[in-house]
């Protein structure tokens, strides 16, 4: 996995952190008046230092939203970045975020493009977005339409009453994949849509039939009409088809029934990557009921010198009952190829608890210069469960770290301390 590049530079927040006290609300209410006449490159630091002190503020809310329109797409990418950390935001402010995506635009070279920025903002705002969402499903813009799809993919089952506005809307055409892609991430909920999904098989468009593949698989057993075309398409398809059918068939839950099983076997060893590791993924939808007894072809990947992207396959060992300590000394020596370092990191807070021994090799990175990665590694003591060493040094950070990393370790110990209190 590539890192995402910061999305815009650090600039001394130190000052900002901290427990809500008269000197920082006197600080945040002097930001806040200097967003009026502030020109493009001071908007973009004051936001971004309203966004790291995190007190809630309608008012500057408000005032970043106005700023939306601008033709700057970094003054739009560090605003609408800064929203969801100032409080509940409004029906108006959630309408200014989903009409700017029509301006687009990336936020610098190589940088993830602006639409994606909303729509992790638009997440982080959570529920009270989706029925702006539903909305914008009429919008003439696709810049927009993708936009709320994409929000809706995000907001996962919490979006089911999308399903049927969704539907309605599914039919080849440009608008087709987001469509789909926001059926996947609702996943099990989106039901409804399976026959239209199992048409989709029989597409001409291979984009089409792939997509249709993810979003079956995230169906589950719903899907299981499906199988039929899976296995045809399995023997049929590209190798993108292929590989995809068999995540499908993984996902409606038939990877162990006698005409599929076999088509594991020989993914798992298949010539072509993808195709290995589309079987893998599969099979880790099956779950530790179902896949317990497809652990031997997985540990035989593992074992392959060809297959080279074991993360995949530990992570998949472990969902489906294997070993957690194979697991993780799989993943420990993947993280050693800088090729795996991120998604390994990422991939060790899937094992909760069972990853607490990745811990002294984890605290490491807390010393790396690269801000987003250090906030990465501190998103993932957040899933496995911090030390009070650890926490020590995330106090720490929340003072003198830069943007993302302070930012996360604030929100990883106000989680931990709520854990604490359910004692």
């Amino acid at each position: 996995m590539n890192s995402k590049k910061t999305l815009l530079p650090f600039f001394g927040l130190g000052l900002f952190f901290g427990l809500v006290s008269a000197p920082s609300l006197r600080a945040q209410s002097e930001l806040i008046r200097q967003l009026d006449l502030a020109p493009d490159k001071q908007v973009v630091q004051i936001a971004r230092k309203l966004s790291a002190m995190g007190l809630e503020s309608p008012e500057a809310q408000k005032k970043l939203a106005a700023k939306l329109k601008s033709a700057n797409v970094n003054v739009r990418g560090a605003c609408v970045d800064a929203i969801p950390y100032l409080g509940k935001a409004s029906d108006e402010t959630i309408h200014a975020i989903f009409d700017s995506l029509e301006l687009g635009g990336t936020i610098l070279p190589d940088a993830i493009p602006y639409v994606e920025a909303a729509a992790e903002a638009l997440e982080k705002i959570g529920p009270a977005a989706l029925p702006v969402a539903i909305e914008k499903l009429d919008a003439k813009s696709n810049l927009v339409y993708f936009g709320a799809t994409d929000v809706i993919h995000r907001l996962g089952s919490e979006a089911e009453s999308a399903v049927g506005p969704l539907l309605e809307r599914l039919k080849p055409g440009k608008r087709e994949w987001a469509t789909t892609y926001a059926l996947a991430g609702i996943g099990k909920k989106s039901s409804p849509a399976r026959d239209r999904l199992i048409e989709m098989l029989d597409s001409e468009n291979f984009n089409s039939v792939c997509i249709a593949c993810r979003a079956l698989a995230e169906m589950g057993e719903a899907g299981a009409p499906a199988k039929k075309r899976l296995v045809r398409l399995v023997g049929e398809g590209n190798v993108s088809e292929r590989g995809r059918a068999l995540q499908a068939l993984g996902g409606i839950g038939a990877a162990n029934d006698p005409e599929v099983r076999p088509l594991f076997e020989k993914g798992v060893v298949a010539f072509h990557q993808t195709i290995k590791e589309r079987a893998i993924l599969g099979i880790g939808y099956m779950g530790k009921e179902k896949g317990k007894t497809l652990i031997p072809l997985v540990e035989k990947t593992l074992a392959d010198p060809r297959y080279h992207n074991k993360p995949y396959a530990a992570v998949t060992l472990y969902r489906i009952g294997g070993s957690p300590e194979k697991v993780l000394k799989t993943l420990l020596t993947a993280m050693k190829d800088p090729t795996f370092e991120l998604d390994v990191i990422q991939k060790l807070g899937e094992l909760g608890a069972d990853g607490k021994a990745a811990l002294p090799k984890l605290e490491k990175y807390l010393d790396s210069e690269d801000d987003y990665l250090r906030a990465l590694v501190i998103e993932t003591f957040g899933r496995i469960g911090a030390s009070p060493e650890i926490r020590e040094k995330l106090e720490e950070i929340v003072v003198t770290g830069d943007f993302q990393s302070s930012r996360t370790a604030r929100r990883v110990l106000a989680k931990e301390k709520k854990k604490e209190s359910r004692k």
